[in-house]
Parts: C-alpha cells; structure tokens; sequence
C-alpha cells in the first residue's frame, strides 16, 4: 500500500485515518474540485453582469 496505489484506485473509504488521512492526493484533489466550483460561480457572475449591462 503505497500513495501511487492510493491515487490510482482513489476511494475514501479504504484511506486509514492515520497520517496518510491528508495526502497530497486528497489535498489536490480536493482543491480541484473547489476550483472547478469556483470558475463556475465566477464564469456565472461574469456573464450576468455582462447582460445587466447591455
């Protein structure tokens, strides 16, 4: 059981809840997913304003 192995097959439930509980895998992956949630809230903001305007 190695970090290559847990990003491979990525699943939450077979992390141990010792110190490989904030891997950097998890950590990134996590911060992708707030990114893409951001963009989008950003990109939906945009293009509102962008109507109010016209």
């Amino acid at each position: 059981f190695s970090n290559s192995a847990l990003a491979c097959d990525f699943d939450l439930n077979e992390i141990p809840t010792s110190n490989n509980a904030f891997s950097p895998e998890l950590i990134w992956g996590l911060f992708i997913i707030l990114l893409h949630i951001v963009m989008g809230v950003v990109h939906t903001w945009f293009r509102e304003k962008k109507t109010k305007k016209e």
